[in-house]
């Protein structure tokens, strides 16, 4: 059994876009596309819109993904803002 049979295709597809939008902001990061901190957040959240948009699903089942979403994506970006040196607007 894979995972994406266990998990389901929905939930495997969320997984696999949100490792690929940590992938890329890594890489926006360390070619210095993104170099705020809030630039950063505003693309993750703008990329997990038009993500979560898109998709054919219920209005509630919707914002269960997209927190979901947004709280993986949380753990993984403390772990790259520790990575990289960013700016940060007060």
């Amino acid at each position: 059994m894979q995972l994406s049979e266990y998990l389901g295709q929905i939930d495997y597809e969320i997984i696999q876009f949100t490792f690929s939008l940590i992938k890329d902001v890594d890489s926006k990061i360390h070619t210095h596309t993104l170099f705020y901190k809030n630039q950063v957040l505003q693309y993750v959240q703008n990329e997990i819109d038009c993500y979560i948009k898109n998709l054919q699903l219920k209005r509630s089942l919707k914002s269960v993904y997209k927190i979901e979403m947004q709280q993986l994506m949380s753990m993984k970006l403390r772990v790259l803002f520790d990575k990289h040196s960013l700016l940060q607007c007060m």
